[in-house]
């Protein structure tokens, strides 16, 4: 829905703050507009553990054409924010702590010609093809590369993920600072 503007309803709009990684990236790059501060980072770390992110082969070759997206997704290495936007990446870099301001403005910039802008989105949109049907069929190589992992690379996953869940679940711990609340009708 991001890429279709909500079928051409909306402007989508994105930015990134700092380090994005691997299919962290596609959901605000699937947005008609993304910027990045220029502190931000982008990496798809996903070929050094033997798989790929799925939406990132679709999302990226749209923005950035099939080859610089082949490079980034084949390299595994980190990108700076100037040199993801000279990549196709991104339409803007901004300044640390403006990405917030820079997106407001140029909403508001583009109210006059806000009908234009979703034609315009949608109908380059509908030219680089059926979305959803090449993320199925991305969906199904995944599978077919994912069935072929040996087991020791399927480790290695396991333990990324087992990684992942302890971050989130420390970083979504938090101190009990209020009391229990107690209803008296």
């Amino acid at each position: 829905m991001n890429a279709s503007g909500l079928n051409g309803l909306v402007v989508t709009l994105s930015t990134i703050h700092a380090k994005a990684i691997g299919g962290g990236i596609d959901a605000p790059r699937s947005c008609n507009v993304m910027i990045a501060e220029e502190q931000a980072s982008f990496v798809y770390p996903e070929i050094k553990f033997n798989h790929f992110p799925i939406t990132a082969v679709a999302i990226l070759s749209r923005r950035m054409g099939a080859r610089a997206a082949e490079r980034m997704l084949m390299s595994g290495e980190e990108m700076s924010a100037q040199a993801f936007m000279e990549a196709g990446g991104l339409e803007a870099v901004v300044p640390t702590g403006t990405g917030e301001a820079w997106i407001r403005k140029y909403a508001q910039d583009s109210l006059p010609m806000h009908a234009a802008k979703t034609a315009l989105f949608s109908a380059f949109n509908r030219r680089a093809g059926d979305l959803q049907a090449e993320l199925e069929q991305l969906g199904q190589i995944w599978t077919d590369c994912m069935l072929r992992l040996n087991p020791s690379a399927i480790s290695k996953l396991q333990r990324i993920a087992q990684t992942q869940d302890r971050m989130l679940a420390r970083m979504y711990q938090r101190p009990a600072t209020t009391p229990d609340l107690q209803l008296a009708f």
